[in-house]
């Protein structure tokens, strides 16, 4: 019996100490871009207090604006200053940032399907939402939705495509597909972590409906990082994604938007198809293609 409890102890001891380093780099994270956040809005009410006669009766009024004005520059801020701790940790673990994060080279090949899968997956979730508005109400779970969207692609367009299109997916998939991933894969299979970081990349996003398109998303993500042992393909995929909200968002031309939304079935069709052959493509891609140095980055 007391064997059998040992034995017990030794095997959560190894399941609870991935766990707890999982919870240790989100909280990593969400600590810095909260503080980040509370700092800069702070400094915008404080000068507003001080520039305004009426600021008191306009502050609850006021905050929606203010999280709005910081959201990019909070990002651009938080994932800098996160890098470095996430560096220091791995080394305080004796581990090697780079291997772990796996940040190495990857074939021209792989990262031209992770882009097509990148454009083409934003194509699917946003007919997907579409399709589904459609046929039944969704608009109790789009108010908190759209909002977000929409302060994320406010303001000057260099900084929107530096903050969503680079910055966002660069923190996000070291996170998710390089410290998450490595640490579930010391104690679940490639399918369960491959699940469960998916689900923890919904949940981090904290909407219901972000959470669950971004869920599907990393799974492919997912996909794409076990396939190709890089973390560059799925940065591509996920830069892709989010480039390609940001140009049908605010730089494609209003007829090729109306062209998008009046066929949203026929983008759902061919989006689908598209995606379901570039995952049996990169599924499929030989090795030497996959990890090549003389044929990629």
């Amino acid at each position: 019996m007391s064997r059998l409890f040992s034995n017990f102890q030794k095997h959560l001891k190894l399941l609870l100490k991935p766990l707890g380093f999982i919870m240790l780099y989100l909280l990593v994270y969400f600590s810095v871009q909260f503080l980040v956040t509370m700092v800069m809005m702070i400094i915008l009410l404080a000068i507003y207090m001080l520039t305004s006669s009426n600021a008191v009766g306009t502050i609850e009024g006021l905050l929606p604006i203010l999280v709005g004005k910081v959201a990019i520059p909070s990002l651009l801020i938080s994932a800098p200053l996160s890098l470095p701790l996430y560096y220091f940790i791995l080394k305080a673990r004796k581990q090697n940032p780079f291997k772990v994060c796996k940040i190495k080279s990857t074939g021209f090949l792989s990262l031209g399907i992770a882009l097509i899968l990148g454009v083409f997956t934003n194509f699917f979730v946003e007919s997907a939402i579409d399709i589904i508005r459609s046929l039944i109400s969704i608009d109790k779970l789009l108010e908190s939705h759209d909002p977000l969207i929409n302060s994320l692609l406010s303001g000057n367009i260099i900084l929107i495509i530096i903050a969503v299109g680079i910055v966002a997916p660069f923190i996000e998939e070291i996170i998710f597909r390089g410290l998450v991933y490595s640490e579930l894969r010391k104690i679940s299979s490639v399918t369960v972590t491959i699940v469960i970081q998916a689900l923890l990349f919904g949940i981090y996003h904290m909407n219901i409906v972000q959470g669950v398109y971004a869920a599907f998303f990393g799974v492919i993500l997912g996909i794409i990082v076990y396939k190709t042992n890089s973390i560059w393909a799925p940065i591509l995929t996920h830069c892709a994604f989010n480039c390609t909200s940001v140009i049908m968002g605010k730089l494609a031309p209003p007829g090729l938007g109306h062209l998008v939304s009046n066929n949203q079935k026929s983008v759902f069709v061919f989006s689908s198809l598209l995606i379901a052959a570039a995952l049996v493509l990169m599924w499929n891609i030989p090795r030497k293609y996959r990890n090549n140095p003389q044929s990629g980055i």
